[in-house]
């Protein structure tokens, strides 16, 4: 649904709209995973977006709890330069929106325990906000109920957020998500100066841009916010953004392990720093392994350690033993214990994937070619062919995470995780996402970074070569053998199996769309590949 307001000067209407304390009910399972509406969480729910040139960016999220109060993450807030703009807070309803400006911010505040000359604020901000566009007095304005009392250790919360997605034609497009997850860890005296207040952790998966989003109970009470801890506030970010090429985050480690800026900058990747990606998941959920390389370091009397190769998006194979990276989950050498990785008394829970290291289907020729890309003794073109490849990798990888054409048939990763892995594929979205890889934790990541490496590998010619697709020998025939145009079908056991084929025979025209646009930043070579597959597409009437 498309959403336009205006901004206008502070409504009074505000005083005279109905009030609503109406929750959401969701499942109660563990994952992360769209909502079907901007609206239908409620409009208690709250994007907290800046306004530029383009149009709006939703940095975080955050809940009313009273008209015209709104609870959020301070770090949210922080994104907002003191003489600059505020932000624009949305409310959405099903036949509108609503947009809020602050007027006032409270938040609990004390010297740094560490330099008198520094205050530390809390992560939670109670901001007070007027009413500036349509009132749309015929709905009322929902609030969150709150309910002040600690949740137990393992009793199931709920949180809800926003997320930013791209901006085209001065429309943000956005993206509302649930998250679902186990109370793991309580702190009822609080955790460290940055959460003086009673906090909890819970083992949930939350995306960038739900940072301040409502966090709720089974019976849909308010019980907190997302916010994040202490070291991410005191370096001013994740820590996974460290691998992810973000600058900002230097200048503050420098200083608290007392390096030299350059030192930490020369360790980030080259097309990391030229190009950062958004920073994912936190550490240990981020992390890809090599159980070899860490039993080597156990044997050497090393403690075991994450390499700097292991951290590119691209790494999915151990170059030094040609095995698959697993999730740090699967390993059973550790790269820290459980008290430094999760807390005191919080529950272990990482993300695994014990078919990863089984599975056998990777293409040799393409795993190589992601060697010699991110080798760093090249050049500026070196560096130019790994930002393509990486752009090739990560379109493929979002097309996968697409929902085909043809009414319920799923994602399109299921045509290659079915028959590879013998299990079904999770639920993917009716639009195409954008660098969806770098909100994915380990498991998943590698995964579909292998998938997507596989569908990029030439394929072999099929009378030359005895070599049998990892789908089948005849998986073209059989997937295509009710095409349109009559006789092709004698002639599919001539044609090369290229797995890029399902890319504009499997996607809906709008997704195909994108991916020739994007392809053009593609390495050539894959570039022509993608026409020629759209070109089969077209003429076997599958693209329209």
């Amino acid at each position: 649904m498309n959403y336009a307001v205006r901004i206008t000067k502070d409504n009074p209407a505000l005083a005279d709209l109905k009030l609503s304390w109406n929750t959401a009910v969701f499942s109660d399972e563990d994952g992360l995973a769209p909502l079907d509406s901007l609206h239908q969480a409620g409009d208690a729910m709250v994007a907290v977006s800046r306004l530029d040139r383009e149009g709006a960016i939703v940095i975080g999220s955050g809940v009313m709890v009273g008209p015209g109060l709104m609870l959020t993450a301070t770090h949210v807030l922080d994104e907002f330069p003191q003489d600059g703009e505020g932000p624009v807070c949305l409310t959405f309803l099903p036949n509108g929106a609503r947009a809020w400006l602050p007027i006032s911010v409270a938040s609990v505040s004390r010297p740094n325990q560490f330099d008198e000359t520094r205050h530390v604020q809390s992560d939670m901000s109670l901001i007070s906000c007027t009413l500036n566009s349509k009132a749309h007095a015929d709905l009322p304005l929902m609030l969150a109920p709150m309910k002040v009392a600690q949740p137990l250790i393992g009793e199931r919360l709920w949180a809800v957020g926003y997320r930013h997605q791209l901006i085209k034609r001065g429309a943000a497009h956005i993206t509302p998500f649930v998250s679902s997850g186990l109370v793991t860890a309580a702190f009822p005296n609080g955790r460290g100066e940055w959460m003086p207040s009673p906090c909890f952790e819970v083992a949930m998966e939350t995306l960038g841009g739900m940072s301040g989003g409502a966090v709720m109970n089974a019976d849909g009470d308010l019980v907190g916010i997302v916010t994040v801890d202490e070291l991410e506030r005191e370096i001013g970010g994740p820590l996974s953004g460290l691998d992810r090429g973000d600058a900002t985050l230097l200048p503050r480690l420098a200083a608290m392990t007392r390096t030299d800026v350059s030192e930490l900058a020369a360790l980030v990747p080259a097309d990391l720093a030229t190009h950062p990606m958004r920073p994912g998941p936190k550490p240990p959920h981020c992390w890809a392994v090599c159980r070899a390389c860490l039993e080597e370091d156990q044997i050497q009397g090393r403690a075991p350690y994450v390499r700097r190769a292991w951290t590119h998006p691209l790494s999915v194979f151990c170059r030094a033993h040609n095995t698959p990276f697993s999730p740090h989950g699967n390993s059973d050498i550790k790269i820290a214990t459980d008290l430094t990785l999760f807390g005191d008394g919080a529950e272990p829970i990482e993300p695994r994937d014990s078919l990863l290291s089984a599975a056998q289907f990777d293409d040799p020729e393409i795993l190589a070619r992601v060697f010699r890309m991110l080798d760093d003794s090249g050049g500026a073109e070196t560096l130019e062919r790994r930002l393509r490849l990486r752009w090739a990798v990560r379109d493929v990888i979002d097309a996968l995470r697409t929902n085909m054409r043809a009414p319920n048939s799923g994602v399109l990763s299921s045509l290659l995780e079915s028959p590879l892995f013998q299990r079904r594929s999770p639920t993917g979205s009716n639009h195409m996402p954008q660098d969806c890889w770098a909100d994915l934790e380990a498991a998943t990541r590698l995964l579909y970074a292998r998938l997507a490496l596989l569908v990029l590998a030439e394929p072999d010619d099929p009378v030359l070569s005895e070599k049998i697709s990892p789908l089948g020998r005849n998986w073209l025939l059989f997937r295509y053998r009710h095409t349109k145009i009559k006789g092709w079908q004698a002639l599919f056991e001539h044609a090369a199996q290229d797995l890029m084929f399902l890319l504009p025979m499997e996607l809906p025209r709008n997704a195909i769309l994108q991916l020739d646009e994007r392809s053009l930043a593609w390495p050539q070579d894959l570039r022509r590949r993608w026409t020629y597959a759209a070109a089969a597409g077209a003429i076997g009437g599958y693209v329209y």
